[in-house]
């Protein structure tokens, strides 16, 4: 009756065999969450900022802060009709958005 014996572990250059099979795992896995990150984090955050700039104008966002008194440096005028049409469809959009999430 023989007995098998275990082989001796294998330990000389052990490093050498790994690190090119580790390297390529690694550097795989770092350019797939570079992907991940740029299409659902960049990508997504430009077209959000394309979007809010295709709808916004600057001088009606000026006239809404300077009647609120934002600007304390500047006489205080009065509101302007168009403001509180204005603000109800700012919370109209911002309802909106908030549901869609």
């Amino acid at each position: 009756m023989s007995a098998t014996v275990a082989g001796r572990p294998v330990l000389k250059n052990l490093t050498r065999a790994r690190v090119p099979k580790a390297g390529i795992i690694g550097f795989s896995i770092a350019a797939l969450a570079a992907v991940v990150v740029k299409h659902y984090v960049c990508d997504k955050h430009k077209d959000d900022m394309k979007n809010f700039y295709n709808n916004f104008d600057p001088e009606r966002d000026y006239a809404r802060m300077k009647a609120s008194g934002v600007f304390k440096s500047l006489a205080s005028v009065e509101r302007p009709a168009w403001l509180s049409e204005y603000e109800t469809e700012l919370d109209q959009a911002i309802a909106t958005l908030q549901s869609s999430k």
